[in-house]
């Protein structure tokens, strides 16, 4: 089985997608090695596992580049985990080669753009490096290079499907602003495609849908901002009703804010209205109106009716069409000129037209004051990501805290007003783990699958024996990461009895599934060098610290 299964990366779609706030790779080496393609100067994650209180060593070439069991590094080519003076696990990381880029349109290059597809030049300079991973993403397993366009379009463009993970993230808790609540159930997590019903309090309402609302979940944000519950100058105001009534209660529920409540006039050639006088030195900006039939006025008059009206301009709602429940409503933009605090809305069929006016909400709405509408870049108007929060960090910027089981795909401090607009995706993601790594001479014994905390017991296969028998034989999906990537089984006919002839045999069991250091030459220098970074080295090999004078 391909060390696919064996190297974990914990890369998140955010990781792959933003360009803003990328997280090193990170990867689990074990007894097989592989070839992983990483950018130029990318930082990635390396681990070797189960950790040990005399750490690792881990060599590229000649050098020693870290004695911990875990390294963050940007060399390039064979990189091992050593103990002692056996290879443990081997990853070999590689840039990728030049080539000409898939699924990209417009690009930059070098100092203009061009309407061509993307060429990649592995020697590029750092600004046009740059420029191409903010546009492309990179098949660690081929090297292959597209553009973002083609992640989560269907189709695998990367061997090991990478390109197409994670592609359909949940969404958290919508936000909810003042005098607004939700319908649909309450929830942590939805799905994508899930709706988030809104409503305002009575006496409020919505500038362009009276008191319905929508958002859509989709790719792990909520489309569009939190609604805005504004406050309905016409609610509970008096009602006057020229010409007789057929039908509902004009009285009583013209501007309730409830649904389907109409005021039906009777048919006449004459004049006839249904006004609302509102209070005094009221400010209109805008009127909801929402009636079956388009031939009606809408107009602002004052008290005494001794300035000439101001007639509003109307046009059917956006959102009408979207809920059958807004049939016929009609949003107006009233103009107040020089007519302030105007004492009524006047709603009135065309003049000398025999017809029924016929009116089911009335709806008025100041201009928006910045304390009610709020600003859609402040951090308390958020909507909450999935399996996690934000954390408050200062004024204007927040970090992502996820749950257990689930990682950031990134933890800088973000500015929330980014964040807000999509321009920078941030997301947890859970910490599952590949099938578990393929250890020589040892088969899965039992196992529950690969979410967070997960596990899998191995055992030595027919004819090998665990050998020391106090080495750990359960891996476990920490941090999705498998918690071990190797045990010693020994060939039965070679199991020590004991003392320490157990040695020669568990290193050349581990010679023929590795290779080897390269003599002890390079040992005597990787030791060397990382004496210098950890005295404590010279304790854990005298023997070959005193072979280069140590």
């Amino acid at each position: 089985m391909l060390l696919l299964f064996a190297l974990i990366c914990a890369a998140t779609l955010g990781h792959a997608r933003t360009g803003t706030c990328d997280r090193p790779w990170r990867y689990l080496v074990s007894f097989q090695s592989a070839r992983v393609y990483v950018w130029p100067g990318e930082e990635v994650d390396l681990y070797c596992r189960p950790p040990t209180d005399d750490g690792c060593l881990w060599v590229n070439g000649e050098q020693v580049l870290g004695n911990a069991c875990h390294l963050s590094t940007t060399r390039r080519g064979p990189i091992k985990c050593m103990r002692g003076d056996e290879v443990m696990g081997m990853i070999h990381l590689i840039e990728p080669a030049s080539q000409d880029v898939e699924g990209t349109d417009l690009i930059y290059a070098y100092d203009y753009y061009d309407f061509h597809n993307l060429r990649y030049v592995s020697d590029s300079t750092e600004a046009v490096l740059r420029t191409v991973r903010e546009r492309t993403f990179l098949c660690s397993d081929t090297g292959k290079i597209i553009g973002k366009s083609w992640l989560c379009d269907g189709t695998r463009h990367c061997i090991n499907g990478e390109d197409e993970q994670d592609c359909n993230p949940m969404c958290g808790t919508p936000n909810l602003r003042k005098h607004s609540n939700l319908t649909t159930p309450d929830a942590y997590v939805y799905p994508p495609g899930a709706q988030a019903e809104y409503t305002c309090e009575k006496g409020f309402g919505f500038l362009d849908s009276l008191n319905w609302f929508r958002r859509t979940c989709h790719k792990g944000q909520w489309s569009g901002e939190p609604p805005i519950c504004h406050k309905n100058v016409a609610f509970n105001r008096p009602v006057t009703i020229k010409g007789k009534v057929i039908g509902g209660s004009c009285l009583e529920v013209v501007n309730d804010g409830t649904f389907d409540n109409w005021c039906v006039l009777m048919p006449t050639a004459q004049p006839s209205s249904v006004s609302v006088q509102l209070a005094t030195n009221a400010s209109v900006n805008q009127v909801l109106v929402r009636s079956p039939d388009q031939r009606y006025q809408v107009s602002l008059r004052d008290a005494d009716e001794t300035r000439a009206p101001v007639a509003c301009s109307c046009a059917s709602s956006p959102v009408a069409s979207s809920n059958p429940s807004l049939s016929g409503l009609a949003v107006c933009s009233c103009p107040t000129g020089d007519l302030p605090g105007p004492a009524s809305i006047v709603v009135s069929k065309e003049r000398s037209t025999f017809m029924s006016l016929s009116v089911a909400e009335i709806a008025a709405f100041a201009e928006r004051a910045l304390d009610e509408a709020g600003d859609s870049g402040d951090c308390a108007y958020l909507d909450q990501p999935a399996y996690g929060s934000y954390e408050p960090v200062d004024d204007g910027r927040v970090r992502l805290v996820c749950q257990p089981g689930y990682r950031a795909n990134c933890t800088d401090v973000t500015p929330c007003r980014a964040v807000a607009s999509g321009a920078v995706r941030l997301s947890c993601r859970p910490l599952t783990c590949p099938p578990p790594p393929v250890i020589p001479h040892a088969v899965v014994r039992a196992e529950n699958g690969t979410a967070w905390m997960a596990m899998t017991e191995y055992a030595c296969a027919a004819g090998y024996q665990l050998y020391p028998p106090e080495q750990r034989t359960t891996a476990v999906c920490e941090d999705g990461l498998w918690s071990l990537s190797h045990i010693v089984c020994l060939p039965e006919t070679e199991h020590p009895r004991g003392g320490a002839a157990h040695e020669p045999a568990a290193r050349a069991q581990r010679e023929r599934a590795t290779p080897r250091a390269g003599g002890t030459a390079l040992r005597a220098a990787a030791v060397a060098a990382a004496t210098k970074r950890d005295p404590a080295a010279v304790e854990r090999h005298p023997e070959t610290a005193a072979e280069t004078g140590g």
